[in-house]
């Protein structure tokens, strides 16, 4: 059989198909190619087209010959005009969405009929993340790129789009990473008492779901799993509280440790414990024991606080209140300048004339902005201006503050009420839990409420300064109950902080009787009595119970005895309270004076009393304790002391220096001074003594004072 084409002759034996070879199909145009056959059987044309296959990325195309079970068609061909060809396409991973277009006819069913050079092509959608960025109750600073912004909750909107980044199926982020979250020139957040962590971005609030560093340049598929479709990712700033260091003061007892690490943000966690003698243990508060902390403070119209504080452009306010009466002009806090003066500052929070809540903080007119949001009863907490142009409800962020102020308030800010340009107004009726100010992020005033229990004053305390602020109007302040940190509480405070322990009297009661030795036939006087309270079953050290008395020195304590200490028995040193009453004797000796006697330059004892003895120069009696203190004298007597039978009290003054009773002291060649027969000095150059005098002052003898303790 002969085949003539217009391209030429081709010779050969040929079985016919609906398509040719690759080989020839370059001879194919958009025309086709007609082929005449001349054989004994037949004379006519066959019409061939080409058939281009155009496989999309992220796809797989399927063409066969007639229907889905026909031949398949992996490259070009040359189809025969009028052949149905079916054709299909899949998605590949990372892919969706795929389908398939002809260049001529009509896809129907998947089927198209060839009737002229054709294109099948294939196409599918490739999945792509969305990445969002949310602030996570942080704050835009005053300083960030003039694109960006937050939204009412809490997300970057940058031109209008919440969406930061956009990363295709299988690439990656630019060199530069994420978003610097605290960039000056892009996106600047902070968060008071935070710091991003070192992954700043996390799939959830609360950091526990997948962390991310912003200047990671990271794949698609570090973030999520885009096989199946497209994927919205929020990225959460990574908050982590900033630690500090809460220090335990006893005030006045004994706290179990001096000092703990603290995490802003989260619980207190296990606390020290406390203890102190005759008292019970409340708890720990932020304010010194002249103060209780309670849980608020409640104005009933007529009080307010003067701050004292004048607010900057840079000045935030945080407050937790709860209106108790909705009234148009309440205010949480206030302080207004001259409308028409372009450079006076107005800084407010208020309920309007819609019983609306709005704010003030601008210089000069146009001061008054509604946020469009309901006043209530229930309790709130607000924020203003922290750290740069918003504020916030509840941790809820609104919009932008209207405003830019530049100016200082020309008068002191008030709470719960207002200072208009130096009158007093807009007294309210509101609860107050906790009032604080900031300058560029830094508390500066942190106002809790409380009372001074010397009086039952009730105001708020500034822990920063020690400050009481006290009600600068007319009537009483109302208070809530008191209010202890305990290891659930959670930390508050942005800064190092104090923790104060505080205490009450417990209910145990028991009277402690001091005695102090009167060397009369009374071997004891009642000094003083006292009445105390201690827990029940409190161990009470019993010398942390003693007195300073001059001239005495504490000598032991005793559940019983009175006037007469008791004669045996070791004395205890602690006693347990038992419930109900008990007495305790605390005693006290009279402070001693004891002198050495010193024989002095080769002295020595003749035909002397019995027991003494010269030791050295020094000379001792085998009866006194100690041995050498040969001579004694109590405060409040005379020296040389007699107790006589009858329980008086007589003196003898300085000893006789040649008594062959007592001591009888020679020296070859000498003999004292009379009426000075006695010196501090061994040259005789100190203060001298007559031994006929019976009447120096033991408590003031030679310059001694035995007021402190006993004196050799």
């Amino acid at each position: 059989m002969n085949i003539e084409s217009t391209k030429g002759k081709i010779n050969g034996t040929y079985d016919l198909y609906a398509s040719k070879s690759d080989a020839t199909l370059a001879e194919l145009g958009d025309t086709g190619l007609d082929i005449t056959i001349n054989n004994n059987d037949a004379i006519g044309t066959v019409n061939y087209y080409l058939l281009t296959r155009s496989q999309g990325a992220g796809t797989t195309l399927t063409t066969k010959l007639n229907n889905s079970s026909g031949t398949s068609l992996t490259t070009n061909a040359a189809v025969l005009k009028g052949t149905p060809v079916y054709a299909i396409a899949s998605a590949n991973t990372g892919y969706r969405n795929a389908t398939v277009t002809v260049s001529a006819g009509t896809l129907s069913s998947n089927i198209v009929t060839i009737n002229t050079a054709t294109t099948i092509t294939s196409a599918a959608t490739i999945n792509k993340l969305y990445i969002q960025i949310n602030a996570n109750g942080g704050e835009l600073n005053r300083t960030h790129g003039s694109s960006y912004s937050l939204d009412s909750e809490g997300y970057v909107v940058v031109n209008g789009s919440r969406t930061i980044h956009i990363i295709s199926y299988g690439a990656s982020l630019g060199s530069n990473g994420l978003v610097n979250w605290n960039n000056g020139s892009a996106l600047n957040i902070s968060k008071v008492g935070y710091t991003a962590a070192t992954l700043q971005y996390n799939t959830e609030p609360d950091g526990t779901g997948s962390g991310f560093n912003h200047s990671n340049a990271y794949a698609a598929s570090d973030f999520a799993d885009l096989s199946s479709g497209d994927v919205t990712l929020t990225l959460y700033i990574n908050w982590v509280g900033n630690s500090y260091t809460a220090t335990y003061d006893g005030q006045g007892g004994t706290p179990s440790a001096s000092n703990k690490s603290v995490t802003y943000g989260n619980s207190y966690g296990t606390l020290a414990t406390a203890t102190y003698a005759g008292y019970n243990f409340n708890g720990w508060q932020l304010l010194p024991k002249t103060y209780q902390q309670v849980e608020y403070i409640e104005s009933t119209g007529t009080q307010y606080i003067n701050s004292n504080y004048a607010p900057t452009p840079t000045t935030g306010i945080e407050a937790t209140y709860q209106f108790t009466t909705i009234s148009s002009q309440y205010r949480v806090f206030g302080v207004h300048g001259v409308d028409s003066d372009a450079n006076s500052l107005s800084y407010a929070f208020y309920i309007n004339g819609s019983s609306k809540l709005a704010y003030a903080f601008k210089n000069g007119t146009g001061n008054w902005v509604s946020t469009g949001i309901d006043a209530d009863t229930s309790k709130h907490t607000f924020k203003m201006n922290i750290n740069g142009e918003s504020w916030n409800l509840d941790s809820r962020l609104y919009t932008s503050l209207s405003g830019s102020p530049t100016n200082t308030a020309t008068k002191n800010m008030y709470i719960m009420a207002t200072n208009n340009n130096g009158n007093l107004e807009n007294r309210s009726k509101i609860k107050l839990y906790g009032f604080n100010i900031y300058e560029n992020g830094t508390i500066v005033r942190q106002l809790v409420p409380c009372f001074r229990k010397s009086d039952n004053v009730i105001g708020m305390y500034d822990v920063i300064n020690g400050v009481f602020y006290t009600n600068a109007g007319t009537g009483t302040f109302g208070k809530g109950s008191n209010v202890y940190i305990s290891s659930g509480t959670t930390v508050t405070t942005p800064r190092n902080h104090t923790l104060y322990a505080q205490w009450s009297t417990g209910s145990a009661q028991y009277v402690v009787k001091h005695y102090t030795h009167n060397l009369g036939k009374i071997l004891y006087t009642l000094h003083s009595s006292e009445t105390k309270y201690g827990a029940s079953n409190d161990t009470i050290l019993l010398e942390s119970l003693k007195k300073n008395i001059s001239g005495f020195t504490y000598d032991g304590g005793y559940i019983t005895g009175d006037t007469t200490r008791p004669s045996s028995g070791a004395t205890i040193t602690t006693t347990i309270l038992a419930n109900g009453s008990r007495v305790i004797n605390l005693y006290y000796r009279r402070n001693y004076l004891y002198m050495k006697h010193n024989v002095n330059k080769g002295g020595f004892l003749e035909n002397h009393g019995a027991g003494h003895h010269i030791v050295g120069s020094i000379i001792t009696h085998d009866a006194y304790e100690p041995a050498d203190a040969f001579l004694r004298g109590l405060y409040g007597t005379k020296v040389g002391l007699v107790e006589l039978s009858d329980y008086t009290v007589n003196s003898d003054g300085i000893h006789n220096y040649n008594n062959p009773l007592g001591i009888n002291i020679r020296r070859a060649g000498y003999t004292p001074i009379s009426g000075a027969e006695w010196n501090t000095k061994a040259d005789g150059t100190g203060i001298s003594f007559s031994q006929a005098n019976t009447e120096y002052d033991a408590n003031n003898f030679a310059g001694v004072d035995l007021a402190r303790g006993d004196k050799i």
